[in-house]
């Protein structure tokens, strides 16, 4: 194993542990904010771009329209290689397990205009998933939607076909969360909505 994946499996332990000992307040606190999420509608601004084959294309209407079918979006801060090794690969390898199609995993990858060159060259070639890349150089989806939140649980939800959000939380640290998003897709043949 390694530097980096010890590195990485370390991070996901203590998030785990600091999720498990967190005082009552705080879990009142993301109970709060997961129903103030659940049922707002998102949207997929023009400034995103697709990150595909290492390359950059403007997202495209009907990208977008592909896009807004049920999904599971997950907000990345690629600031570091245990983000990437650690939360986007590793999220995106346990989603597989539950999907019907690669893309039914959209990742927003924030990565700041500044960094954008430095980025290209030494974090992507880290990038091992399956799903869907947007590329967010202004953190234009997290203002679109207000729905900014530094909890790395709250950065993972599932939306219907009306693109309303469904379902918070990240599998990746909620286990449980796991068969819920299975089984909410794996019925979107039905029309799920928060109510």
């Amino acid at each position: 194993m390694s530097l980096e994946e010890k590195h990485s499996w370390l991070l996901i332990a203590l998030f785990f542990f600091i999720f498990c000992c967190q005082p009552s307040e705080l879990r009142h606190k993301n109970q709060k904010e997961v129903d103030q999420w659940l049922g707002k509608k998102v949207i997929f601004p023009a400034e995103l771009m697709v990150l595909n084959d290492n390359n950059l294309f403007p997202i495209e209407p009907i990208d977008r329209k592909q896009i807004e079918t049920h999904k599971i979006v997950s907000i990345i801060d690629a600031s570091c290689t245990s983000c990437i090794l650690g939360q986007l690969n590793r999220i995106d390898s346990l989603l597989q397990t539950i999907v019907r199609q690669s893309d039914d995993i959209v990742f927003i990858l924030n990565v700041k205009k500044s960094d954008s060159a430095s980025f290209r060259v030494s974090m992507q070639p880290f990038i091992k998933v399956k799903g869907r890349i947007l590329w967010d150089s202004g953190f234009y989806f997290e203002t679109a939607n207000d729905i900014f939140s530094e909890n790395l649980l709250l950065r993972t939800f599932l939306i219907n076909s009306k693109r309303e959000i469904i379902l918070v939380g990240n599998p990746l640290f909620q286990p449980n969360l796991l068969e819920e998003y299975k089984s909410l897709l794996n019925n979107s043949d039905q029309e799920f909505t928060t109510q």
